[in-house]
């Protein structure tokens, strides 16, 4: 993966996106808001031409891991799809 400011998410922004709940639902009963901190410089997966954003939960301690999450889940406001984001 290369690193970079590719996505145009800096560090320290505050996206926001949906995600499902326990049950995989991601309509609007059953998806939360999620709100974070851009934790790092964004990834991109070359060979699949996909961005990854490393996101630290609101709230959470500088030491806790981060999760991945695509950019474009966040810059659509969509859940990330099962099996695509890693991390808590």
């Amino acid at each position: 993966m290369r690193s970079g400011p590719s996505s145009g998410i800096r560090p320290g922004a505050v996206p926001g996106h949906g995600e499902q709940d326990q049950h995989g639902r991601g309509d609007a009963a059953g998806r939360s808001a999620v709100t974070g901190n851009v934790a790092g410089h964004s990834l991109r997966d070359e060979h699949t031409s996909t961005t990854w954003v490393p996101i630290r939960r609101q709230g959470s301690a500088a030491d806790e891991q981060v999760s991945l999450v695509r950019a474009t889940d966040i810059l659509d406001g969509r859940p990330p799809g099962s099996g695509e984001r890693t991390g808590n």
